[in-house]
């Protein structure tokens, strides 16, 4: 905790968490699939949330099955996403804004820390505003992608700030974990799959509950 009692940052994941972009993930997958000439069942993308886009483009390869390249199918997926996170497309998750909105007013750096890649991150912060966000970083800039800790740690090592008094927001299990083993203080708010309850793990249901009390609750 630092002497404030707030966190000394707020390290938000991106696909899930402040945007709604899964569905847009998921049809990227089918069309891929549709590309060569497979059906893909839609309810199978909820099985690569949180995970990194090449491990989701080598399952691919084997599936369908294709001697493609498993970097130029991840390329495909992700220019897919990049390509339509427009207009109508660009949808947030509830209480996104107000928990930036409030972060802002009690001086607290907010950081996203994605596993997607830096083209889709920018195209978000572009939306958003990039000013609103004090470090931001991708999953093709580090070495070990989430579930590892690596992402976290390194995010705040940049802002200058012990992980241990950061408090990391997250939807998917492989981002619960990176957080939990970052030594931050974790939260799971679901978005497509369940985030299973364990020690070192906060779970609410929206970021409308991350109010300036459960902020200084988290970090006491």
């Amino acid at each position: 905790m630092t002497n404030s009692g707030l966190p000394a940052a707020v390290l938000l994941d991106m696909d899930g968490t402040s945007i709604d972009s899964e569905p847009l993930w998921i049809e990227s997958e089918v069309k891929l699939a549709e590309s060569f000439g497979r059906e893909f069942d839609p309810a199978q993308g909820a099985n690569f949330v949180g995970t990194s886009l090449l491990s989701t483009a080598e399952w691919f390869a084997n599936w369908i099955p294709t001697d493609t390249d498993p970097k130029i199918l991840e390329r495909r997926l992700l220019q897919y996403v990049v390509d339509h996170f427009e207009g109508d497309r660009i949808l947030y998750r509830p209480g996104f804004f107000e928990l930036l909105d409030l972060c802002d007013r009690l001086g607290i750096p907010v950081g996203i820390v994605t596993s997607s890649h830096r083209d889709f991150l920018d195209k978000m912060l572009a939306a958003v505003g990039p000013e609103r966000f004090a470090v931001s970083l991708a999953g093709n800039e580090v070495e070990n992608q989430k579930p590892d800790p690596e992402p976290y740690r390194t995010a705040a090592q940049i802002l200058g700030v012990a992980i241990e008094d950061c408090v990391v927001v997250e939807d998917s299990n492989s981002g619960v974990a990176s957080a939990v083993a970052s030594g931050a203080h974790a939260v799971g708010i679901p978005c497509m799959t369940q985030v299973k309850p364990q020690p070192g793990l906060t779970v609410l249901e929206s970021l409308h509950q991350l109010d300036e009390a459960k902020l200084r609750e988290l970090v006491a």
